[in-house]
């Protein structure tokens, strides 16, 4: 028997000797952390989306502007045709773009539902001095424009919800309390399939107008054309339609608020089901590592 101090391996010791020798963490710039051991901690982070966001709405804004201000008068039905199409390609934003961009990076250590509820902070904020000045600048009515708002909420936590889920759960590392310093590997082919369920779910939406003639005109004399409130795009049109002939300018009714309301609970349903089942593999899986 010796003084010295025991021969026997740690847990850590031997879970890193059977992982072998670490590859270093690095940038996109080759860079290693200096004070992490890894870029664990940047994984998933809104940072850079954030900026990416802001840039691209203030493009949209800006060629919007310039599509609509050359030669006309900066009167209420001019401003409404340059919101209706800002809102157009901000939600073709929020659909394509953004899954797209988080689709091509590393899977985040910290999870889907993380990296997702941040980036919608990011994603709906930026985007709202685009909807409610809407109701100075143009015929709109209040409950028109928070209509809007909605729409964008709604379907904002569908993209987010698909995408959460594409992302995967918290990754543990096999030493407790360690995250491995990135998410479970994700092929091409899984990115691509991910990509086009998130890109079709809003877009499955038009079958319902397409199968009733709403989309060809068919209805545009009625008031209410339910099926256009199944798709972010088509849901836009039909909150800021025109219906001078009700004796009023873009009124909505209660089955208008009832499918908004509708979209936004089935969302905020998956993501507590969401939430719920990730908990549940986390608990078993820190069981397994505390045995």
């Amino acid at each position: 028997m010796t003084d010295g101090p025991s021969s026997i391996p740690t847990r850590a010791e031997s879970a890193g000797s059977a992982r072998g020798p670490r590859r270093a963490d690095r940038d996109v710039f080759g860079k290693t952390p200096r004070k992490h051991a890894d870029w664990s901690h940047r994984r998933g982070e809104p940072r850079a989306l954030a900026l990416a966001w802001t840039l691209f709405l203030l493009l949209t804004l800006t060629l919007v502007a310039l599509h609509n201000g050359a030669g006309r008068s900066p009167d209420a039905m001019n401003f409404e045709l340059a919101t209706r199409e800002a809102l157009l390609v901000v939600v073709a934003g929020m659909c394509v773009l953004w899954p797209m961009v988080r689709l091509s990076q590393v899977r985040p250590a910290a999870g889907g539902i993380a990296c997702a509820s941040r980036d919608l902070v990011i994603i709906l904020l930026p985007a709202q001095p685009i909807i409610w000045p809407s109701i100075w600048l143009t015929r709109w009515s209040v409950g028109v424009v928070t209509a809007i708002g909605a729409v964008v909420l709604a379907w904002g936590l569908v993209i987010g919800l698909l995408l959460a889920c594409a992302l995967g759960r918290r990754r543990i590392g096999s030493i407790p309390g360690e995250l491995n310093h990135e998410g479970a590997p994700m092929s091409s082919g899984s990115r691509g399939a991910w990509l086009a369920l998130i890109i079709a779910a809003p877009l499955l939406g038009l079958i319902p107008a397409l199968a009733v003639g709403d989309l060809a005109g068919a209805t545009a004399h009625l008031d209410n054309r339910p099926s256009w409130m199944l798709n972010p795009f088509t849901a836009i049109l039909e909150v800021t339609r025109d219906r001078s002939w009700l004796g009023g300018r873009s009124g909505l009714s209660g089955l208008h608020w009832l499918l908004i309301a509708a979209t936004g609970l089935v969302a905020t349903t998956g993501w507590i089901l969401l939430s719920a089942v990730n908990g549940l593999f986390a608990a078993a899986q820190a069981q397994r590592h505390a045995q």
